[in-house]
């Protein structure tokens, strides 16, 4: 009975102890074996007659002895009691190499695991970012193949679960492993010179996946190439900002307010979406052209533009110049209004009472996470004074450090959000399962089986591929704007397919606009390129289609009204296609 009770004990241990660490394991069960065998000496001798405090400390020395192999077992003592001291002193013989080679174990362990397993995750990074992927990697794979390649900063940081390794790791792949990499936020900016040295190997690394993070104005306005790559590029601000939206679309923000009504079997807001934003850092900025993506749809106002947007920062005439510079056709959008003003200025606190409850977001992003926190608490108690206290813009606060006191302090208040601008979420699903970016892939090889000269996905070039990953992140939208199309007849939902394919059309021009796109007047054609149909010049970033939707019959085309019906075609293909 005591060697059925010491090994369910021993039992019940290792299945509570099985997902904690392997060094904590190991200490609890050598304490398990020393108390069990203490307690079990002690017992022993205690009829002997000797004292309590005697027998204790006699059994506590004889217990250490009895696990390391140094103790004599005598004749009389019990096949049990033999099998208790062996088990013991195996489980203390384990527990010591646990502690003393676990890591050298580990490391063996995973080096087989990478050089035998059929599908590779290399992480590169910082320690604290790395840890967070590596960890949600083996939440969702079973014992996979992970490598870790550590920044410069950390040296040779060890990560559970992981291979630490160095650029070497690269020669020991097989061409035919599937090898996903994440190259994580790099404050050196190195990653692009690593997405370079990648392509160079994706020549014999056939199954190359590449999710790396690059600076935001980079993706938006550079057209970069990896030949060899399947490569995913995103920045810290897109994924904050995309995550935001897709929970808090303007469309349904503006639907759940009553703000709109149904005309002709599609949703228009009575008035365009109201955003104010106080700073202009990366990630306000990236939610400025996000959200004016995101409202490309037509309102009841008099000139039907989605958007009516307020940009406050100090000098912000600079700021503005810089911006038109890089996208100047921003320039001429109605609904765009500059503020010279501080967060803690008068001027900035009057502009937002002015707008009163006819404003619908508000984004603080000084770069300061104490900066950004006052002056939501200052919006707070100016909605209160206003008698705004139920109804006030949705308030979307940048914290760019640890801020759990304030977080709390406000957690109870309505319609505060913040974006965690240090704490970027990396996941399993974002980084390398990335189901947006495969539906975007699909779309493209659909569109390229009637057009076989198109290139293949790799060799589209990072700006053609954001436009397709644009078309798949619209689709919520369209959903919102033509909900309940089952109930329309062919005629109708034929009607509804125009008008959602005039939206695509400015969908499609706003995301132009916002890659530093202009219209290219069709006047300056040259001879050759009307005989072409030509529509666009690349290096000077102009296109002849960035124009109204009742003027694209005025450009050249190969039959008459194909260029609406190319927006046409695609409403259909998405909304239309079985699920």
């Amino acid at each position: 009975m005591v060697l059925l009770g010491y090994l369910l004990g021993l039992v019940l241990l290792t299945v509570c102890m099985r997902k904690g660490r392997e060094r904590t394991r190991s200490l609890l069960t050598v304490s398990y074996n020393y108390v069990f065998v203490s307690l079990l000496l002690f017992f022993r001798q205690l009829p002997a007659g000797t004292g309590i405090l005697q027998t204790l400390v006699s059994s506590l020395y004889q217990a250490v002895c009895a696990i390391t192999f140094q103790g004599d077992v005598s004749p009389g003592d019990s096949l049990q009691v033999s099998c208790i001291f062996l088990i013991a002193s195996l489980c203390t013989v384990q527990s010591v190499a646990v502690l003393l080679f676990q890591r050298a174990l580990d490391r063996m362990v995973q080096k087989r695991r990478v050089r035998r397993a059929d599908t590779v995750y290399v992480v590169c990074g910082v320690q604290a970012d790395a840890q967070a992927l590596i960890a949600d990697i083996h939440a969702h794979t079973k014992k996979p193949a992970v490598v870790y390649l550590p920044a410069a900063e950390d040296g040779g940081a060890v990560i559970p679960g992981a291979l630490t390794a160095d650029d070497t790791v690269w020669d020991a792949l097989r061409p035919a492993q599937d090898c996903h990499v994440v190259l994580l936020p790099d404050a050196w900016h190195n990653n692009y010179q690593r997405l370079k040295e990648l392509d160079a190997r994706g020549e014999r690394l056939l199954n190359l996946h590449v999710t790396a993070f690059l600076d935001n104005d980079l993706l938006r306005l550079e057209n970069l190439h990896f030949d060899h790559l399947d490569a995913y590029l995103v920045s810290r601000e897109q994924l904050l900002v995309r995550a935001f939206l897709t929970e808090n679309l303007p469309i349904r923000y503006l639907q759940a307010h009553g703000l709109g009504a149904v005309r002709d079997g599609i949703y228009v807001p009575d008035a365009p979406f109201s955003l104010c934003v106080i700073g202009f850092g990366a990630l306000s900025r990236e939610f400025l052209l996000e959200t004016f993506e995101n409202t490309a749809f037509e309102t009841a106002a008099a000139d039907r533009h989605g958007l009516d947007a307020l940009i406050a920062a100090p000098d912000s005439d600079r700021q503005r110049a810089a911006f038109l510079r890089d996208y100047p056709h921003m320039a001429d959008e109605p609904g765009l209004t500059w503020l010279s003003a501080a967060p803690e200025e008068d001027a900035l606190f009057d502009a937002v009472a002015a707008r009163g409850t006819a404003q619908h977001q508000i984004v603080i992003d000084t770069g300061d996470t104490d900066t950004n926190v006052r002056t939501a608490m200052r919006l707070l108690r100016l909605f209160r004074r206003l008698g705004m206290d139920e109804r006030h813009p949705q308030l979307v606060v940048a914290l760019y450090d640890d801020a759990e006191g304030t977080v709390a302090l406000l957690a109870g208040e309505k319609d505060v959000f913040f974006q965690r601008v240090n704490r970027t979420q990396f996941t399993y699903s974002e980084l390398i399962e990335r189901a947006a970016d495969r539906q975007a892939e699909a779309l493209h090889q659909r569109y390229r089986a009637g057009n076989l000269h198109t290139e293949t996905w790799q060799k589209l070039g990072t700006f053609t591929q954001a436009s397709n990953r644009a078309v798949v992140w619209d689709i919520p939208n369209k959903l919102a704007l033509a909900g309940g199309m089952e109930a329309l007849d062919d005629a109708q939902r034929e009607a509804v397919y125009w008008r959602l394919a005039q939206y695509e059309h400015r969908r499609w021009n706003m995301f132009h606009f916002t890659r530093g796109w202009s219209p290219l007047p069709a006047a300056e054609l040259s001879a050759d390129e009307r005989a072409r149909c030509a529509t666009k010049r690349p290096a000077e970033k102009r296109h002849t289609c960035l124009v109204d939707w009742d003027a694209l019959d005025a450009l050249p085309q190969a039959s008459p009204g194909l260029l609406k019906r190319y927006d046409y075609e695609n409403v259909v293909q998405l909304l239309a296609a079985p699920k």
